[in-house]
């Protein structure tokens, strides 16, 4: 069999032929093939202080991308968007020199402030999308951007009347509830410890 170096050609003219049919001819054009992977495992957060996403901070995040295609990739450009109304995008638009084959390469930044009252419920998720200049390729990447969030269990509740310990409420009575709270360690998969 011959082997066709699809890089270098921008179309070929193929001829398919089936038994006591008419033969069908036509031009098919073939495009590179261009692969880009994300890991989500390697993003890099510049925050100034520990590298994780903290309640209330601004940080830069850098997307680890790795191209897999046969041939360097140049001027891309890239944005950040989400969905999430707990996070505001400050800097959204970054432009990529160049995705060398086979090497992870880090780009960005894109700054992110996080709102101090996201919770476990609130979106967390972002969407990366890179695109040749040429705007003939694009990517689009879901990211969940892991976020430090506050964890608190209550450890004991009391009642009290008139400054007195009590387990019984009454219609009319004035009373005061006192709660204990006790912060836990959050583990990555969103438990306490």
């Amino acid at each position: 069999s011959d082997f066709i170096d699809l890089n270098v050609l921008d179309s070929i003219s193929i001829t398919v032929l089936k038994h006591d049919y008419i033969p069908f001819s036509n031009d098919i054009s073939i495009s590179n093939f261009q692969l880009v992977e994300f890991d989500n495992e390697l993003i890099y957060i510049d925050d100034g202080d520990d590298g994780t996403v903290d309640l209330g901070e601004t940080v830069n995040v850098y997307f680890p991308l790795e191209n897999q295609s046969l041939q360097s990739l140049q001027d891309l450009n890239a944005s950040i968007s989400t969905g999430s109304d707990k996070i505001d995008i400050l800097i959204e638009d970054f432009d990529i020199a160049e995705l060398p084959i086979g090497t992870l390469t880090l780009v960005g930044p894109a700054q992110l402030f996080i709102h101090n009252d996201m919770n476990y419920d609130d979106d967390r998720s972002l969407i990366l999308t890179v695109s040749s200049s040429d705007a003939l390729s694009q990517w689009n990447f879901n990211i969940n951007l892991e976020v430090e969030l506050y964890n608190f269990v209550i450890t004991s509740m009391n009642l009290y009347s008139n400054e007195q310990l009590t387990d019984q409420i009454h219609p009319g009575d004035t009373i005061e509830l006192m709660v204990l709270l006790e912060e836990h360690e959050n583990n990555a998969d969103g438990t306490a410890t």
